[in-house]
């Protein structure tokens, strides 16, 4: 099982759900955006997100920061 989050920088919900994973001892790839994809990737590939984090397991959308926190409990 692997997590993906997407992120942009000066973001604290990025930071939360990074440090949340970590602490879990769950793997994680951080995929920048703007950097290892572009907004229209992002746009394309989430539709329904708006904000980032946005974050996947097993290329499954989980959501972002307050759905991963639910979904590890």
């Amino acid at each position: 099982m692997m997590y993906k989050v997407y992120t942009k920088p000066d973001c604290p919900y990025c930071v939360k759900a990074k440090s949340l994973l970590k602490m879990k001892g769950l793997g994680f790839t951080e995929v920048k955006i703007g950097t290892d994809v572009t907004r229209e990737f992002v746009m394309e590939n989430f539709p329904s997100m708006r904000s980032v984090p946005i974050i996947t397991k097993d290329d499954a959308l989980v959501g972002g920061y307050t759905q991963l926190e639910e979904s590890l409990k």
